[in-house]
């Protein structure tokens, strides 16, 4: 289960940068999370946002339920199943971006 500290993080993310207009400014999921990282203002936190992720879809084994999960609690408004892929695997995905920021920025 996550902790409100791993909440707090994904929400960050989800709701502040996958909104309803997040093509506005980044073509890309993976360039949103780049986006994320330049605008963070503890950077330390990186390897955290990429825990509570793995958090977040371990309470929602269910793919459905992680796809609801997402919009309705992070308010993500990014659709995976839209271009075919599973929302687990989108979260893992962006999950490892996350990684690979953190790892850039060191």
């Amino acid at each position: 289960m996550i902790t409100e500290s791993q909440y707090k993080l994904l929400r960050q993310l989800f709701a502040g940068f996958f909104h309803q207009d997040w093509r506005i400014e980044a073509d890309t999921p993976e360039a949103v999370v780049s986006h994320y990282a330049t605008q963070m203002s503890d950077r330390a936190a990186l390897p955290e946002l990429s825990d509570a992720i793995l958090a977040f879809i371990d309470d929602y084994p269910n793919d459905d339920e992680l796809a609801d999960a997402l919009f309705r609690k992070l308010s993500c408004y990014y659709s995976p199943k839209a271009i075919g892929q599973s929302t687990k695997e989108w979260l893992l995905h962006i999950a490892e971006r996350v990684r690979a920021e953190d790892q850039a920025r060191r």
